[in-house]
């Protein structure tokens, strides 16, 4: 994840700017406080288990931490070992952490770069309890952001999503012109994250005049 720079547009930023119907629909229903609560545990989860793993990655040994991690965090980092287990020279082909990409306006973080012997890709690591269709859509324009060339058999692109409630970790990857479509499927986010902004910026001044054609 990242957070924008002055003009700059952070990929998660245009991503989440949009609420699909189902989630306001949860949102509508469940209340705000208690939404906005859920989302607080979530992306404090979700910062804590990325801290831990940039360190294990970066081999860092961390002091112990004051307060007990929760079961949540310590489930996702039973899921990372067993990744890694399974995938025994995954960290070994690691070669970004956390590297800032930019094209433009835009700007995007992603979590791990990928130089195998015979590919290159980009993954990004997610606590969630299920891998998002935006998930991919964000790692394809991280990939777009690298300016590398997709169409090539070493191009990929991938998820890795640690269980924080069973351990489990579950890894999907897309190549190709499936990589194509979720860029488009993003230029297409942004897009209308940029008409957005224009609308919003175009309602803030008739508004600041109805308020001063009230005075």
């Amino acid at each position: 994840s990242e957070g924008s720079q002055s003009t700059m547009i952070s990929v998660t930023e245009c991503l989440n700017y949009f609420t699909e119907p189902e989630l306001l629909a949860w949102m509508l229903r469940e209340g705000k406080v208690k939404c906005e609560k859920i989302s607080t545990v979530a992306k404090q989860i979700g910062s804590t288990v990325d801290a831990l793993i940039q360190a294990d990655v970066k081999g860092i040994v961390l002091e112990p931490s004051p307060v007990p991690y929760s079961t949540e965090v310590m489930n996702c980092l039973q899921a990372w070992q067993r990744f890694k287990e399974d995938h025994p020279l995954f960290v070994s082909t690691i070669t970004g952490v956390q590297t800032e990409l930019t094209d433009g306006e835009i700007v995007g973080h992603p979590d791990l770069e990928i130089t195998e012997k015979e590919r290159w890709g980009i993954v990004d690591i997610k606590t969630s309890k299920a891998i998002q269709p935006k998930h991919l859509t964000q790692v394809a324009a991280y990939f777009h952001l690298s300016k590398r060339n997709l169409f090539t058999p070493q191009a990929f692109v991938g998820i890795i999503r640690l269980d924080k409630l069973t351990g489990h970790y579950e890894y999907t990857e897309i190549v190709g012109e499936d990589i194509q479509y979720e860029i488009e499927v993003f230029q297409a986010y942004l897009t209308a994250y940029q008409h957005g902004q224009r609308i919003r910026e175009v309602l803030r001044q008739q508004l600041e005049t109805e308020v001063l054609d009230a005075s």
